[in-house]
């Protein structure tokens, strides 16, 4: 969880490049893409849902840049998830590594931040989801692992619930109305239980895991959730997971080309990015990689204005954003990824 990365998270980074304020654009080419959109109702940081089909040209370039707009202050492990024309921001590290409890409207295009509401208890390393007409926050780390879910719903927050165990470092998607948690740590182990929620207070197991893990970057793409690299009893690995929640089955569906933890993962025009992270050495990535699901590539397909890891992210509008995070110093800035 959260003790082991408040502890040792910053020693493990070698001095990179700063985060800056400038904006700074790059611009690739992607190959071809699953067919499908996200969701416009808010979902969670690390994935979107997928609901209908478009086309998307396989030529079109991935543009990358730092927002003209920062948060009020830097936030790091944080949930973010995706409104109507708008972000919340919730939890996370400030600056100063410590769990804050606030919860922001970021209003889009322009950026304009508004504080809500404060937590009941301050958490990072949590994940939520958007269950309308609810907001919720599941576990998280703060000096132990919480099993408290948190509400907000109509300028009120509450504890509404609890996961059945403690859990931090967990990732969370939603499809169709139904709410998924998956790996995390519990304190002492890290738990295989792929946990459902309808309602954001009852939880149901629905699958286990083929491998255990934390920190790992979730998305989903037509119903089927891909759990990207991450940490398994303290190493970093390249699994990559696929989950049908349906039938509850889950498996190993491959290895990336190499390991890679406490990154972002977002579904932009139906491409699953794969966006910033640390590699096994603890080194922040300003990497920007597609996942192709069919044939189980990864491609670089453009880099980030800085590297970056522990970021929220989610899309709104076509527009993937990729809030604060570690440089290793936790940031303000914002990162915009969007096709020409």
């Amino acid at each position: 969880m959260s003790l082991r990365a408040l502890a040792t998270g910053c020693a493990l980074v070698a001095v990179l490049t700063s985060c800056s304020s400038s904006a700074h654009s790059t611009s690739s080419t992607s190959g071809p893409r699953r067919a499908t959109t996200t969701s416009t109702s808010p979902t969670t940081g690390t994935g979107a849902s997928s609901t209908t089909s478009t086309t998307v040209s396989s030529a079109a370039p991935l543009r990358i840049a730092t927002a003209a707009w920062q948060l009020p202050e830097g936030r790091a492990r944080e949930v973010v998830l995706a409104g109507d024309h708008a972000l919340y921001v919730v939890g996370g590290l400030d600056p100063g590594k410590s769990s804050t409890a606030r919860v922001w409207h970021v209003a889009l295009p322009a950026g304009t931040t508004t504080r809500l509401a404060t937590l009941p208890i301050a958490v990072h390393d949590a994940s939520g989801a958007w269950l309308p007409p609810s907001v919720f926050v599941f576990g998280g780390g703060n000096a132990s692992e919480q099993s408290a879910v948190q509400q907000y719903r109509n300028s009120a927050v509450t504890i509404a619930g609890h996961l059945p165990e403690p859990r931090s470092d967990t990732a969370a998607v939603t499809i169709n109305g139904t709410a998924y948690v998956v790996g995390g740590y519990d304190g002492s182990t890290e738990p295989s239980a792929l946990l459902a929620t309808n309602d954001g207070v009852t939880f149901r197991p629905v699958a286990q895991l083929a491998q255990t893990v934390r920190y790992a970057a979730v998305a989903e793409i037509a119903g089927r959730i891909y759990v990207l690299g991450g940490e398994h009893h303290g190493a970093t690995i390249g699994t990559v997971q696929t989950i049908d929640p349906g039938p509850g089955s889950a498996q190993i569906a491959g290895q990336l080309p190499a390991p890679i933890t406490e990154a972002s993962a977002v579904v932009l025009d139906g491409a699953l990015l794969l966006v910033g992270g640390r590699d096994a050495g603890g080194r922040v990535l300003d990497t920007v990689q597609r996942y192709e699901p069919t044939t189980g590539a990864l491609t670089v397909v453009g880099h980030l204005p800085y590297p970056v890891a522990d970021a929220g992210a989610a899309v709104v509008g076509g527009v993937a954003y990729v809030v604060g995070g570690e440089t290793p110093t936790v940031t303000a800035s914002v990162i915009t990824l969007r096709h020409a």
